[in-house]
């Protein structure tokens, strides 16, 4: 309406984030107790350069804590968190490695 023009230029600097199917089926198993599947994300994420070498998979550690007021996001100045958390986290992973050798037979 007032004959200006404008240049959209897309940089794809990152690829979409897509977990392995073996994986994520072996996860719900090992996790089963606390794993939730979750919506999407449309966030930005250098993982998925990995996932173009090897098969990967993606996920949270879920580390909110209301009652303690652990709420602030991961990016935030005021996060904090309960680093027991992260023994679960590192159990996950050693659950999910012996999972997928079981499931392919190793």
């Amino acid at each position: 309406g007032y004959g200006c023009e404008a240049e959209v230029i897309f940089n794809h600097m990152y690829r979409v984030v897509d977990n392995d199917a073996e994986m994520v089926t072996v996860l719900e198993k090992v996790a089963a107790d606390y794993y939730v599947e979750t919506p999407p994300y449309l966030i930005a994420e250098d993982f998925s350069w990995y996932q173009q070498e090897i098969p990967g998979m993606f996920f949270f550690l879920g580390i909110r804590d209301e009652a303690k007021g652990y709420t602030y996001p991961l990016h935030s100045g005021k996060m904090k968190f309960d680093e027991v958390n992260l023994l679960l986290g590192i159990q996950t992973y050693v659950n999910l490695i012996a999972g997928l050798n079981e499931n392919r037979g190793g």
